[in-house]
């Protein structure tokens, strides 16, 4: 196996034209911008949907598609079980 990255890769142009046709908030940074305006996000107890190059194999994410919010955050569990990925209240998410 050359990895676990062996799902379809999407191009920046199909990913904008996804994310305006669902009417998505969001916004393309260069590299240098980009950690600080993530972690700036995270630490106002926000969420963000993160994807890159190609989708893993399996049903587990490895960084290539990953919903991240602050760990530190009381609510945040809430938040994300129960608005966003619609599971049970007492299930984890990894720190």
């Amino acid at each position: 196996m050359g990895g676990c990255y062996l799902g379809p890769r999407a191009s920046d142009e199909e990913i904008s034209s996804y994310l305006d046709e669902a009417d998505a908030n969001y916004q393309y940074l260069p590299d240098p911008e980009f950690y600080p305006h993530i972690a700036k996000i995270s630490a106002t107890e926000n969420v963000v949907g993160w994807y890159q190059r190609r989708m893993e194999f399996g049903s587990r994410a490895f960084g290539g598609r990953l919903i991240m919010g602050d760990s530190r955050s009381a609510k945040m569990q809430s938040i994300m079980n129960l608005k966003i990925t619609y599971r049970e209240y007492f299930r984890p998410f990894a720190a």
